[in-house]
């Protein structure tokens, strides 16, 4: 199951605290659900001018950030150029 989140921030910061709050919310409805979010086979990517000085946590264990993403068949990139996309096709 994939699941997409956006999220927006002034900076960093509070980028964090937003994104980290909706996965301690997603990780308590799969607990009551009796379903897990497993750490090793999620990851982000951040769109748009912002370092990668932001630390994600599931479970309390950091996920990995990646560049692209597959999301509808569409490979999007972090810089929305298109270029995997077009590169795959």
């Amino acid at each position: 199951m994939m699941q997409t989140f956006f999220a927006e921030g002034e900076n960093e910061f509070e980028l964090t605290i937003k994104m980290n709050r909706i996965l301690d919310n997603m990780s308590l409805w799969c607990a009551d659900n009796k379903l897990s979010l497993s750490p090793d086979r999620t990851c982000y990517c951040i769109f748009g001018n912002c370092s990668s000085n932001i630390k994600l946590l599931v479970n309390g264990k950091e996920i990995e950030k990646t560049e692209c993403v597959k999301y509808l068949g569409l490979l999007i990139d972090d810089k929305p150029k298109w270029i995997n996309h077009i590169n795959n096709v």
